[in-house]
């Protein structure tokens, strides 16, 4: 299943009125997708075994985002992403480094490392695991970390099923980090991001012109 964005276009309808030819402009608002268009919805089902995959976009109902295809039309509960899982983990590791005084960028930092080498020796992700890796040093920031798998705000463990994906996406983000970090002065590596984030960009903006 499958389903097409329409769209609104102008088209010419021709008719003959004897020998005269009439060609007359009109507002379609039904014209198919070109071809080569990645359809934005579309629902396929394996009836050998039952597993599905699906594509599907948000929309806003009522001013809330919803997932209409799935759960108004299949009236189906879609189990949450990997990537969702792993945002979870990024969102609580910022939300905990800022309360315990880390540096979020830093401790995102350490979290695609730790992913990437998880990711390198299994097919799961760990947060527990990583909780203690970027909070190893702040036993505190740790304890309030492991409180949200507690509470089941964050999945002990995320299975992940295109491991060649994320080794990529995470591996580039990772020897990203690493360039950026050597690049940088050590004076304005050890200096709080707010304090030098405006003088560089005066200095960008100097280069520009």
């Amino acid at each position: 299943m499958i389903r097409l964005d329409y769209s609104s276009k102008v088209t010419h309808f021709v008719d003959y009125e004897g020998e005269a030819v009439s060609n007359t402009i009109l507002q379609n608002h039904a014209i198919l997708p070109n071809a080569t268009q990645k359809p934005s919805e579309a629902f396929i089902v394996d009836l050998s075994n039952g597993n599905y995959h699906l594509i599907e976009k948000k929309v806003v109902m009522e001013g809330q985002k919803t997932a209409y295809f799935s759960e108004k039309f299949l009236e189906i509960t879609v189990p949450v992403t990997t990537k969702e899982q792993i945002k979870e983990i990024k969102k609580t590791v910022t939300h905990i480094a800022k309360k315990h005084d880390e540096e979020p960028y830093k401790a995102l930092a350490t979290t695609q490392q730790a992913i990437f080498h998880q990711l390198e020796e299994q097919d799961e992700i760990d947060a527990a695991a990583i909780f203690d890796k970027v909070f190893e040093e702040k036993p505190l920031a740790r304890e309030a970390a492991q409180l949200a798998i507690t509470e089941e705000r964050v999945p002990e463990k995320i299975a992940v099923t295109n491991v060649p994906k994320y080794e990529r996406k995470y591996s580039k983000q990772k020897n990203s980090n690493s360039t950026t970090a050597s690049k940088l002065p050590f004076q304005v590596k050890s200096t709080k991001t707010r304090k030098w984030s405006n003088s560089l960009i005066i200095r960008m903006a100097r280069f520009r012109y």
